[in-house]
């Protein structure tokens, strides 16, 4: 959506003789755009425009998506900051009606299938967690000591991360913490890994963290 020429002319006549927005803090602009100081007061879009506007702006998740900060604006930010570093925000809260319609904007941007491939796959760009558990780091000294190359983390196609791969035997080792592989969703996205894995011909082995702290395990 574009403004037309003649509400661009009006939206400069409104701005003559105005300081500029940069050059204000944040509270100043909200005091500035108050009741009928605001050009839109007491006017509304009409169904077919807020249809419009709404499109535009979840259409893609999110209206920035895709768009980058100049080096420009990157530096008027944090000049502003330096210059008052206090949060405005600070001891504030949003109303009761704003948080609704941001639970329901966020539900309707997250059920999308396009957002949730997105998110998946820059999940797999992750390694998470951040540090070995003590159970992958068991396993890894095992390897390490019989100079078993692997890889560790291991993608499996663009579905799955897996804890270890060793080429040699075409094999992924996961390793299994009690708890965590015990919760129900958790024992689903493991029988759907595993079928995975061998649909792709691979091998699997899973290790549970008794075996592991035990030392009953042999790869």
């Amino acid at each position: 959506m574009k403004q037309t020429e003649k509400s661009n002319q009006k939206n400069r006549d409104w701005h003559k003789g105005k300081p500029t927005w940069s050059s204000l803090h944040p509270q100043e602009m909200s005091e500035m755009m108050k009741g009928d100081k605001n050009p839109f007061y007491g006017k509304h879009h009409t169904k077919e425009n807020r249809k419009k506007i709404i499109k535009n702006l979840i259409k893609d998740g999110s209206w920035w998506l895709g768009r980058k900060q100049s080096e420009k604006s990157k530096q008027k930010n944090r000049e502003a900051k330096k210059k008052n570093p206090t949060r405005y925000w600070l001891g504030k809260h949003l109303p009761e009606e704003m948080k609704r319609k941001i639970r329901i904007t966020t539900r309707i941007t997250t059920r999308k299938p396009k957002f949730r491939e997105e998110c998946r796959l820059r999940r797999l760009k992750q390694k998470l967690p951040t540090i070995d558990t003590s159970i992958e780091l068991k396993v890894k000294k095992y390897l390490d000591d019989r100079k078993i190359n692997y890889i560790h983390p291991f993608n499996l196609g663009n579905r799955f991360q897996c804890d270890f791969y060793i080429p040699f035997l075409n094999l992924i080792v996961e390793c299994d913490g009690s708890y965590w592989h015990s919760l129900p969703e958790n024992k689903r996205r493991d029988k759907a890994k595993d079928a995975y894995a061998k649909e792709c011909g691979f091998n699997i082995l899973r290790l549970t963290e008794k075996e592991i702290n035990k030392g009953n395990f042999e790869i």
